[in-house]
């Protein structure tokens, strides 16, 4: 049940969705193109602010510097302040990046960047409100597990991708968050060392498994756990396995068939790729040309060939290699985890990229050989990987399509559509106009539901173009 303040300023959010008019005026960034820079501030019970953040580098000197775009409800309109400097001869961090906007006592709004906060300040030990959503049953539930106050390597939910849930039984589940961290003094054969903190529903309470040797490889006695672990994503499978993914490493998997001991498992990636320092710590796109996700019951890793990191880490010299080397065929490949042989990735399926480009669903959209982006495998279709599809590398226009695995051409097709508010030129004069932008974050799989509309792109059966997609069909976003 919601407090009354909760249902007063879930009222002012929705006014402000339906009510506020477009930002206009010329930014440095586009008006939430950023959805977490931007809060709600409720000043009375008819008034409330909605202000934007942006930091930037200053042009002259070092520094940063921010600028606020604020609506004031009272007055309708949207005001700017510019140049704003951090009082008390602070500064804002180099690389700033907002995670979380909150609001508190009616007159603060505060913007968070956890990584700076890290790195400026001292840890303090953040007790943080959890919840558990239920869905099943005849009326869905919320729980609020109990504050989890002990000191820790890592304050809890300091990484918002590595907390994970797991349902056990129909009326038992566990939370647990994952930190990686290396030993004081890198000796002996596992220099990482792993924490989990977990909650038990049956127990009703919080407990921690500290300084766990990170663990290695089945069969790779040489291999190492990786030193700049970070995880990217968190899965559940089989009622047993939390599944921890870091796209540049692997998958660290917990098996909580005992959950007062779980055993870990280290799985790295397939293939062999190795990824530079630099690009394990700056993380661009990690997902954007591979995926895990869980399918027919067995977990599974998809990768599309690609040079993106080498490209934007390597400059010139990797420019020279490509010209001088031959270019491999660039295809996409599917893996299934084995979980009953010692945690082996097995070859599933493997499709070329030109033949893709050559079939008529692709020859269709009358767009040069692109690469698709952020790949998903179908939730009830092993053989099926849903991707997005640009015309230009981040730019353009934008179609989600769906890749038989099998026959390796595109199943379907639809318009990727999420129009936001854009500058462009037009006879020397700057013009709003939309344009369709992708968030550039993974994409989730998941059945449409039968009560929702169906998309009204066109869908390629066979190689043959029909005007409205099959009852049957079924698509992973």
């Amino acid at each position: 049940m919601l407090e009354p303040a909760d249902e007063e300023l879930q009222t002012a959010e929705a006014e402000s969705l339906r009510g506020l008019p477009p930002f206009a005026e010329y930014s440095r960034r586009l008006f939430l193109t950023d959805d977490l820079t931007t809060g709600i501030l409720q000043l009375a019970e008819d008034h409330y602010i909605v202000a934007d953040l942006n930091v930037y580098p200053k042009r002259k000197g070092n520094g940063m510097r921010a600028v606020l775009r604020v609506f004031n409800s009272e007055t309708g309109k949207w005001k700017i302040i510019p140049k704003l400097d951090p009082g008390n001869g602070g500064q804002f961090p180099e690389l700033w990046s907002t995670d979380n906007v909150l609001a508190f006592d009616g007159c603060f709004l505060c913007w968070v960047d956890y990584f700076a906060v890290s790195c400026y300040t001292r840890y303090v030990n953040i007790a943080s409100d959890l919840f558990v959503y239920t869905a099943a049953g005849p009326s869905p539930s919320v729980q609020q597990l109990p504050r989890y106050t002990k000191d820790r390597k890592r304050p809890f939910l300091m990484d918002k991708f590595a907390t994970g849930i797991l349902q056990l039984a129909p009326d038992c589940y566990i939370v647990a968050d994952l930190n990686v961290y290396p030993k004081k003094s890198d000796t002996g054969n596992h220099p990482m060392l792993v924490e989990l903190c977990i909650f038990n529903s049956e127990k009703g309470q919080w407990g921690t498994i500290c300084n766990r040797p990170a663990p290695r490889p089945h069969d790779q006695s040489n291999v190492r756990f990786p030193f700049l672990w970070s995880t990217d994503d968190v899965l559940a499978l089989d009622g047993r396995f939390l599944c921890w993914v870091d796209y540049f490493s692997g998958v660290l998997i917990s098996d909580f068939s005992d959950t007062c001991s779980p055993v870990l498992h280290f799985v790295p990636f397939p293939g062999g790729k190795e990824y530079r320092n630099d690009v394990r710590v700056e993380r661009y796109f990690p997902e954007r040309f591979q995926s895990v996700s869980v399918s027919q019951g067995m977990l599974r890793f998809v990768h599309i060939d690609n040079d993106f990191h080498e490209r934007i880490h390597g400059g010139h010299r990797h420019l020279l290699e490509r010209r001088l080397g031959q270019h491999p065929r660039q295809k996409i490949t599917i893996w299934n985890l084995n979980m009953m042989s010692k945690f082996k990735w097995e070859l599933h399926r493997v499709i070329y990229l030109d033949s893709v480009w050559g079939s008529s669903g692709y020859q269709e959209l009358h767009i040069p050989c692109r690469l698709p982006e952020f790949p998903i495998i179908s939730a009830d279709d092993p053989d099926v990987v849903c991707c997005l599809l640009r015309e230009e590398e981040f730019h353009g226009e934008a179609w989600m399509i769906m890749v038989d695995m099998k026959q390796a051409h595109v199943q379907s097709c639809t318009p990727y559509i999420n129009q936001q508010s854009c500058y462009a030129k037009s006879v020397d004069v700057d013009v709003q106009a939309r344009k369709s932008r992708f968030a550039n974050v993974p994409l989730l799989p998941a059945v449409f539901s039968r009560h929702l509309e169906r998309p009204t792109g066109m869908l390629w059966n066979n190689d043959k173009l029909a005007p409205h997609p099959s009852k049957k069909s079924k698509f992973a976003r």
